[in-house]
């Protein structure tokens, strides 16, 4: 059966737990046919670490189950832990729902997103990774010639993200082409 992992990892300020690796992802289990169709996955003992800055190692053995023996007994668990940074990239705003023959231009055309990453996927995190957009319809209820900027998607293993600026200056032109 599966090795199901419980518990609750706190890193220290500064660090995230990117991934959690078991030494062994299955075990044989020994039992009745009775007490076998009632297993479905070898758990675990729940864990509790806090104030974790560094790759931990622990061995948690598995919690037992009345007429059932699994080989092994016990698991390694292994927290690899990352260093946070801080990041920032330009985004380009999109209009999103815009009619055809309607476009967007934003002043500025750019923002900057300002988040937390493991340095493991520093590299990996790009512009590309954002969508920001205004709504056509939103655009239309607003007073003025300012807009709130609404982020819709944001890479996993981001935090703490910050646009800036929020809001910006906006026009609709007539365009002859649609926008895509």
């Amino acid at each position: 059966v599966p090795v199901g992992w419980q518990g609750d990892i706190q890193p220290q300020d500064g660090y995230s737990v990117g991934d959690i690796a078991l030494s062994s992802d299955s075990v044989m289990v020994y039992a009745s046919r009775e007490v076998l169709d009632t297993i479905t996955a070898a758990w675990l003992q729940p864990t509790t670490v806090a104030g974790v800055a560094d790759t931990t190692t622990l061995t948690r053995s598995i919690q037992k189950v009345r007429g059932a023996r699994f080989s092994p007994s016990s698991v390694k668990v292994t927290f690899f832990t990352d260093r946070i940074v801080e990041k920032s990239v330009e985004v380009p705003v999109q209009g999103v729902n815009f009619p055809a023959g309607k476009k967007l231009q934003t002043f500025p055309a750019q923002v900057s997103i300002t988040f937390q990453v493991g340095m493991k996927r520093y590299r990996e995190v790009t512009a590309e990774d954002f969508i920001l957009v205004v709504n056509y319809e939103d655009l239309l209820q607003t007073e003025g010639n300012r807009c709130h900027l609404s982020l819709k998607s944001t890479p996993p293993g981001t935090s703490q993200v910050k646009i800036e600026p929020n809001d910006v200056e906006f026009i609709i032109e007539d365009s002859k082409e649609p926008q895509e």
